[in-house]
């Protein structure tokens, strides 16, 4: 019974193990892609306010490159730098990175609803008490 209680305790390892997966892209072919981390979140957002006429931007222009430049960073392979990402086709650099933010957005969704289910749940409890 002891084990059981031990085994359910999270360890550090377990929240940084972030596994390497395979996404299909139509049309274009098959990319490694892993959940970002915060690191890779704070390294995006410094690119993006090093780019020349970011101030020039509108609030949308920002979280849709924030988002591209997040989506970059979660690619495994092929394995793009953000120098390399200003030198890439855009129409195929742009499928990749839309394919991979809405991977990425799906999974961001469940995680959402099923939080909101419990929010739901102890809001309703608290309201019986």
């Amino acid at each position: 019974m002891n084990s059981e209680k031990e085994k359910s305790i999270l360890t550090l390892s377990d929240i940084i193990d972030n596994p390497v997966k395979t996404l299909k892209i139509k049309g274009v072919g098959i990319v490694k892609i892993r959940d970002p981390t915060v690191k890779d979140r704070l390294e995006a957002k410094e690119f993006l306010l090093s780019l020349q006429g970011y101030k020039d931007m509108t609030d949308m222009e920002k979280g849709l490159e924030e988002q591209k430049l997040i989506a970059l960073k979660m690619l495994v392979e092929p394995k793009i730098s953000f120098e390399d990402y200003k030198e890439c086709n855009e129409i195929k650099i742009l499928a990749i990175l839309d394919s991979v933010a809405m991977e990425y957005g799906k999974k961001m969704k469940i995680l959402t609803d099923k939080r909101r289910r419990e929010i739901d749940t102890f809001l309703s409890q608290m309201k019986e008490s």
